[in-house]
């Protein structure tokens, strides 16, 4: 019997290891609950001869029963603890199955959007090189126009300075011989008939650069009216429209008015609603007659008024009746103010027309003063041209006289004539120079308009 315990407290002493290592992995519990049965399951079967020794001895039977039952259940009580432990456990297995599941989960949706991210990558990058080369050909087609215009340019403008290098040395040429031809002429006539023609042309030129004077005079003083017709056609419309806000708002006010009286029941509440359309329409038409625009429509909205105010002051003797014949003269007092509210319209739109008129030859009048004055500049160097060439004639003239005598004049109407046609040529010649030296001007100034606008391109 003592071996017996001996033996139980050495299995026992051996199970409570078991049971802390049971932590560590279920499989281990249950192998060792296995070989803690078959061992007792040995000691069952070998127990039978020890207690058929034993019968003898009822006070050792009962103690080793009790001890017996006292190791059973603490066996049952391990194997229950065990038994939890292998349910924790499944438990955190399947835990840690279902996170991994969710796991792989998370890293396929990962993979898919990596995947698709890639697939937008791919086509962005597509499209950003599909816009670069476009880029880089635009950029090419601009620099080829950029260049082609540049040639074209320089070819225009070497080719107008060429001709107009071979233009002025002809007109050059013409003006020696011209020049020679007068010294040779003027060696055979006197010198008063040149004096006389200088001073001839020179007073034509006063007299035109005074009517020039006079004419941009006059330009200046239409401009001047322009400019105030425009300011008073702007007036006008400002007024216009005042008058047609002023009439909107008396518009809506009468249509509220006529809102109150329809909403109007009983005699008091009349009274009350008399009382502040009455206030209102005295402010109103305060206002109204502190902005009127001409006197006669002034009192007709007056009287508009009056009987508006009067609709609403008059007693009710039958609602139907009275309500009828207020809402009649109520709407022909609106047609009339939307008549008069018509005829502003009218009038606006009128003065709008007077005003973009106005505008339109004060443009007119602008662009013939801006000609005017280069007429007006060209003259003023043709005259400082022509006194230069008188001069320089006058002392070529007077040196000729004082190296060589007068001679006899055979036809002075032959050398008038003569003079007469070098001078309208040579006119002719600095106006065919003048409209060249104009072209060259705006040639230029395109050139340098269009360069910097291609560079800024670029």
């Amino acid at each position: 019997m003592d071996r017996r315990s001996w033996l139980w407290r050495r299995k026992s002493s051996e199970k409570s290891p078991g049971e802390t290592e049971s932590s560590a992995g279920s499989m281990s519990s249950h192998s060792e609950r296995f070989s803690d049965d078959q061992l007792y399951s040995n000691q069952s079967f070998q127990s039978p001869e020890v207690t058929s020794k034993a019968e003898l001895q009822p006070e050792e039977l009962e103690g080793s029963v009790k001890t017996l039952s006292q190791k059973l259940s603490e066996a049952l009580l391990n194997i229950s603890l065990k038994e939890d432990l292998v349910k924790q456990h499944s438990k955190v297995a399947e835990e840690a199955v279902e996170g991994w599941e969710k796991a792989e989960s998370e890293v396929l949706a990962l993979k898919q959007q990596v995947e698709v991210l890639t697939l937008r990558n791919s086509t962005l990058e597509d499209r950003v090189s599909h816009l670069d080369g476009a880029l880089k050909e635009c950029l090419r087609q601009l620099r080829q126009t950029r260049e082609e215009s540049d040639e074209k340019v320089d070819e225009i403008l070497e080719k107008k300075t060429s001709e107009w290098q071979m233009t002025k040395a002809e007109l050059e040429k013409q003006l020696a011989d011209l020049r020679s031809q007068l010294q040779s002429a003027k060696k055979t006539e006197p010198s008063s008939t040149s004096n006389e023609m200088a001073e001839k042309q020179i007073s034509a030129l006063k007299l035109e650069l005074a009517s020039m004077a006079e004419e941009l005079e006059l330009r200046y003083i239409e401009r001047e009216l322009s400019n105030q017709a425009a300011e008073q056609a702007s007036k006008l419309h400002l007024e216009s429209a005042k008058k047609a806000n002023k009439f909107e708002a008396e518009c809506r006010r009468l249509n509220a008015a006529l809102r109150k009286a329809l909403a109007i029941n009983g005699q008091k509440s009349s009274t009350d609603s008399q009382s502040t359309v009455e206030s209102d329409d005295l402010k109103d038409a305060n206002e109204f007659e502190s902005n009127r625009p001409t006197p006669a429509k002034g009192i007709n909205l007056m009287h508009d008024f009056l009987e508006m105010e009067r609709l609403v002051a008059l007693p009710k003797s039958d609602p139907s009746d009275s309500l009828q014949n207020r809402l009649s003269e109520i709407e022909e007092v609106l047609k009339r103010v939307e008549m008069e509210k018509q005829n502003v319209e009218i009038a606006l739109s009128e003065r709008e027309n007077e005003l973009k008129t106005s505008r339109n030859e004060l443009k007119v009048a602008k662009s013939k003063l801006v000609k005017l004055e280069a007429l007006l500049i060209n003259a003023n160097d043709a005259r400082e041209t022509t006194e230069k060439e008188l001069k320089s004639v006058n002392g070529i003239v007077n040196l000729l006289q004082e190296r060589y005598p007068k001679p006899a004049i055979r036809n002075p109407e032959l050398t008038i004539k003569q003079y007469k046609k070098t001078i309208a040529s040579l006119n002719r010649q600095l106006k065919t120079l003048a409209t060249l030296e104009d072209f060259l001007i705006d040639t230029n100034e395109f050139s340098r308009h269009y360069r910097p606008s291609t560079g800024k391109m670029m």
